[in-house]
């Protein structure tokens, strides 16, 4: 299977969605593409910017925007929270 479920938790706006992600983007997409799903969800509870953060809920850990779902250690039931 080339896409993953992942788990997104939106803290400010107190929300959770599960997106499936092609293996083959990279994670700055990835985050600029949740970031802005949910900036239309939150009704202006969440603003996406360029600086909008993906970290796993687990570690805390940030990915490299740069390195491709594929190269990381992101699976099916990955969590994340959106900041």
């Amino acid at each position: 299977m080339n896409k993953i479920l992942i788990e997104v938790k939106l803290p400010a706006a107190d929300m959770v969605y599960d997106f499936f992600i092609p293996k083959t983007m990279q994670i700055g997409t990835m985050t600029n593409l949740v970031a802005s799903v949910f900036s239309k969800l939150s009704k202006g509870a969440y603003l996406a910017s360029e600086s909008s953060v993906l970290c796993e809920q687990k570690s805390g850990l940030e990915f490299n925007s740069d390195l491709y779902v594929y190269e990381t250690e992101i699976q099916n039931g990955t969590k994340f929270f959106l900041y």
